[in-house]
C-alpha cells in the first residue's frame, strides 16, 4: 500500500545560492531542524552527495525525548532538488525554484504511521518556517502555553477548549501541560494526547492506539491514524475523552515498566 505523501512550501527571501548552502551544510542544519522552541538540532552531519548520508540529532531541550533524523540522499540537483530515502524507507523530496520574492521551497514526504498525518504536516511546516526564518523569528504563530492558546481562539471555541483541557487534567492528574507541535498536549511518561481547534472542528489525538482501543464508540467522528475530529457543531463526548486519556496513562505507564525491566 503507497504511503500518504504530505506537501509543504515556503518562500524564503534569500538568494538561491544562500538557501541551498542553508539548506545542505551541517552548520546551518542545526540551527533550524527542529518544530518548536522547545526542541534543537546539537548536531548534524552531511556527506553531500548521492548514496551519502545526512544525520540530524534532534532533542527536546530538557532531555527528555531524542532521536537521530537521518536518510541517505538518492538525488541531488544543485539548486534545483534534494531527494533523500529517509531510514525507516519513507521518500523526501525538496525542490528548490527561483520565483518574486525569493525562492519557493516544496518539500513531499511520505507519511509515517505512528502519528496523525496532521500533526506531521504542521510539525514539518514548523520546520520549514524556522529554515524560512533562521533569526529564529517565526513567522507560524506561537504559544507560551495552553492559557495564551485558548485566548486566541474564536469564543465559541474556547469553552469547548477548555472543557477537554479539564477533562485530560482530572483524568491525568500527574500530567505535564505543554504546547508541542503548535498544539496544547500533555505529557506524562511520554507525550499523553494533543487538541487544537480548526475552522469546522477540535482535533484530538490520542496516537493510533488511542483510536484502534475506542473504534467503535469513535466510529461517529472522522478519524485519521491517531486523530479524531469532533465537529464544533455538536457536543464534545467528554465522557469518551476520559476513557482515552486514561487508556494513553495506562500505557505510557506499562511502556515505562517494559523499558525498565529491559534493562534490568
Amino acid at each position: 500500500m503507497s504511503k500518504p505523501v504530505i506537501t509543504i512550501e515556503a518562500i524564503v527571501n534569500k538568494p538561491i545560492d544562500q538557501v541551498w548552502e542553508m539548506w545542505t551544510k551541517p552548520e546551518h542544519i542545526t540551527k533550524w531542524c527542529f518544530a518548536s522552541d522547545d526542541w534543537h538540532a546539537p548536531s548534524s552531519t552531511s556527506d553531500f552527495k548521492v548514496g551519502g548520508k545526512l544525520n540530524t540529532r534532534m532533542e527536546a531541550k530538557d532531555g527528555s525525548f531524542g532521536f537521530d533524523f537521518w536518510g541517505i540522499y538518492n538525488d541531488i540537483k544543485p539548486n534545483e532538488k534534494v531527494g533523500v530515502t529517509m531510514g525507516d524507507d519513507r521518500k523526501w523530496d525538496t525542490y528548490f525554484s527561483v520565483v518574486d520574492g525569493g525562492v519557493k521551497v516544496i518539500e513531499e514526504f511520505e507519511a509515517e504511521n505512528e502519528n496523525p498525518v496532521e500533526m506531521q504536516q504542521e510539525g514539518w511546516q514548523m520546520i520549514l518556517n524556522n529554515f524560512k526564518n533562521t533569526q529564529r523569528v517565526i513567522n507560524m504563530q506561537t504559544f507560551k502555553d495552553i492559557d495564551s492558546y485558548i485566548s486566541e481562539q474564536a469564543v465559541d471555541v474556547r469553552d469547548r477548549l477548555e472543557q477537554i483541557r479539564q477533562v485530560v487534567k482530572t483524568s491525568a492528574p500527574k500530567a505535564e501541560e505543554v504546547i508541542s507541535y503548535g498544539m496544547p498536549a500533555f505529557k506524562y511518561h511520554g507525550m499523553l494526547v494533543y487538541f487544537a481547534a480548526f475552522k469546522n472542528h477540535i482535533g484530538f489525538y490520542a496516537l493510533p492506539s488511542g483510536n484502534e482501543a475506542f473504534q467503535k464508540e469513535l466510529s461517529v467522528y472522522k478519524q485519521g491514524k491517531g486523530s479524531i475530529q469532533f465537529p464544533l457543531d455538536k457536543p464534545i463526548p467528554l465522557t469518551l475523552i476520559k476513557k482515552i486519556v486514561k487508556f494513553r496513562v495506562k500505557e505510557n505507564i506499562e511502556k515505562v515498566g517494559i523499558k525498565k525491566q529491559s534493562k534490568k
